[in-house]
């Protein structure tokens, strides 16, 4: 999970660097409300996997 969030933010950069048009100075407002939304996802999908992933260590250390 964390990975795909990742990927998720990755995507969501790209598509607000393609948002903007740097000739007339103006956005492509589906691109940026786009692009502001995947980052959101991935960054709570990225939070839940990385607390998911030391939660899930810290019981295979208590293990041993």
């Amino acid at each position: 999970m964390f990975k795909n969030g990742l990927f998720f933010i990755s995507i969501g950069s790209m598509l607000f660097i393609y948002s903007a048009n740097a000739q007339s100075g103006e956005y492509h407002w589906v691109n940026l409300i786009t692009s502001v939304i995947l980052m959101a996802i991935g960054g709570i999908m990225a939070s839940i996997g990385h607390k998911r992933n030391k939660k899930d260590k810290e019981a295979q250390d208590g293990n041993h």
